[in-house]
């Protein structure tokens, strides 16, 4: 994935996840919660969201190249995210991060995105946001199957589920899959991080209608 498209995909998810939590939010905490819906999506669509690359940290999963706080910085200065001094550290450093008109904010990521991230990013936050402790989400991050398979200070690999997995292997024996699979090749920098899309659309597209294949 060029460098340029998981930077633009990255501020759109840090301008998402912050629409949707409705709330002044720590650079930590929004960073957990990224991981967390690029995690979630893959291991349900064999993709991320953001084409962010994670290194398994001693305290959690971090953003290579610490992508994820430089953006939300630079969102700041572009004035698409609003900044103020955490009231609970008096440190000078600590700050909270949030969009005005989040309802808004979030329509407009749902039109660039497109189905099927949004809802993912939902999902998180629905279960993850009323979470305030870093370390708590740090904790949870920790949990996933990714980051436990990881070495210290290693990448961390997303994996599909077994659902997806099958499918793809499967599919792979029909005799337009080596077509398929060029052609997402040529549209991607990364297959295998690359485009997963529904059963029903991939069906369509190996068989040119929404049949199920034949003999396996």
């Amino acid at each position: 994935m060029p460098d340029q498209d998981r930077i633009a995909k990255t501020r759109l998810v840090i301008r998402g996840m912050l629409a949707l939590l409705k709330k002044r939010v720590r650079r930590e905490n929004l960073a957990e919660l990224i991981y967390l819906a690029d995690n979630r999506y893959y291991v349900n669509t064999g993709k991320s969201i953001t084409g962010i690359q994670y290194i398994r940290g001693e305290h959690g999963p971090v953003a290579e190249g610490d992508v994820i706080i430089k953006q939300v910085d630079c969102l700041v200065e572009d004035g698409l995210v609003c900044k103020a001094p955490d009231p609970f550290k008096r440190d000078g450093v600590s700050c909270r991060y949030w969009v005005e008109e989040p309802s808004a904010v979030w329509q407009e990521v749902k039109a660039v995105g497109g189905m099927g991230p949004d809802q993912f990013l939902l999902g998180v936050v629905m279960e993850y946001g009323k979470i305030s402790s870093a370390s708590d989400l740090a904790a949870i991050s920790k949990h996933t199957d990714a980051y436990k398979d990881a070495s210290p200070s290693e990448r961390i690999r997303f994996k599909q589920s077994e659902r997806a997995i099958y499918l793809q292997n499967k599919l792979r024996s029909h005799p337009k899959f080596p077509e398929f699979a060029a052609g997402v090749r040529r549209g991607l920098a990364d297959f295998e991080a690359g485009r997963w899309i529904s059963d029903e659309d991939l069906m369509a597209e190996l068989f040119g209608d929404k049949s199920q294949p034949r003999g396996g």
